[in-house]
């Protein structure tokens, strides 16, 4: 065996013992909330000098979407460690970058080795999860390579009949056919068919951008965006009928026909919508969840905005 390869097998073994240590003590309650903010923070101030606002956008809605699966594998107030299985949640977690458009995916080839090295550290000296090997570059690039060719498939009406033809056509050697993804993806959308709606009369959506324009700043962060999401016909539409469905696809209708997103940090703006409607004297019967979904489409619709 190379020495590269017992050094791995040592740290899988030492991982297993620590699991078997610590499942014999009690935890303090496991705070998702903590942990979340947590890690998005030290994300951030690592990466804040060395990534492209881009590159720092994406990666955020990745990690993001990395910790609601960690957290949502986690037993409620457990006080045990979590052994996770690292190549299945990554797999996992780029299937739930639905929207996506396939440059996107790409840009998480090079982005992988940072992002794996620091949740390799953080969760060394967390008691709550327990990681095992993180995949390789070769094995990243792999399940890239599948999730653009299911994608691929079915966004042409073929559920996952040609996901494996499209991975060979993707991934023939150990590296990734760039000019046969770009051909293929050629033509293809990610904004919903449905995405037009049936828009509520000038005047209801007079009264609600008035209500809703009233409690903004332009000291808020983000002021920009928050005035032309709060004045776009579609958003107002889904607020008048109260949608649930129309709310998600509102998105695909104000990027670009009333917002050019720039350098924004992405991730939130859709929650600073959901406390100026809960301010404002609108009607709103939408979850927190779907307004974090929301805000998850949001950042999407604007990193595929980014890209051509």
């Amino acid at each position: 065996m190379r020495s590269g390869g017992k050094a791995q097998t040592k740290k899988i073994i030492q991982q297993k013992q620590r699991v078997r240590q610590q499942q014999t003590h009690e935890l303090a309650p496991f705070d998702a909330v903590k942990f979340h903010e947590f890690m998005r923070v030290r994300w951030y101030l690592t990466t804040n000098q060395v990534l492209t606002v881009y590159q720092r956008n994406l990666s955020e809605l990745w990690l993001v979407t990395l910790l609601d699966m960690m957290i949502n594998q986690r037993p409620m107030a457990a006080t045990k460690v979590q052994s996770l299985n690292t190549h299945e949640l990554i797999t996992e977690s780029l299937k739930h970058l639905q929207g996506f458009k396939y440059q996107h995916f790409l840009t998480l080839l090079d982005l992988a080795p940072r992002l794996f090295k620091f949740l390799k550290r953080e969760l060394a000296v967390n008691p709550y999860f327990v990681l095992d090997a993180m995949p390789d570059k070769a094995e990243f690039t792999g399940m890239v390579a599948r999730v653009l060719a299911q994608n691929l498939s079915y966004s042409q009406g073929f559920s996952n009949q040609l996901t494996n033809q499209y991975t060979a056509l993707f991934l023939p050697a150990d590296q990734l056919d760039l000019a046969t993804i770009s051909e293929l993806y050629r033509g293809q959308t990610t904004i919903p068919v449905n995405a037009e709606q049936a828009k509520a009369d000038l005047a209801t959506l007079s009264t609600l951008k008035t209500a809703l324009t009233a409690k903004l700043s332009q000291t808020d962060t983000n002021a920009f965006a928050l005035r032309a999401i709060c004045s776009d016909a579609a958003f107002l539409t889904a607020l008048s009928h109260q949608s649930v469905d129309e709310l998600l696809l509102s998105p695909f209708a104000i990027i670009p026909n009333s917002w050019q997103p720039t350098n924004e940090t992405l991730l939130g703006i859709g929650h600073q919508i959901a406390t100026i409607v809960s301010t404002s004297e609108i009607s709103n019967a939408f979850s927190a969840e779907t307004w974090q979904q929301f805000d998850g489409v949001l950042a999407v619709a604007a990193l595929n905005s980014l890209v051509n």
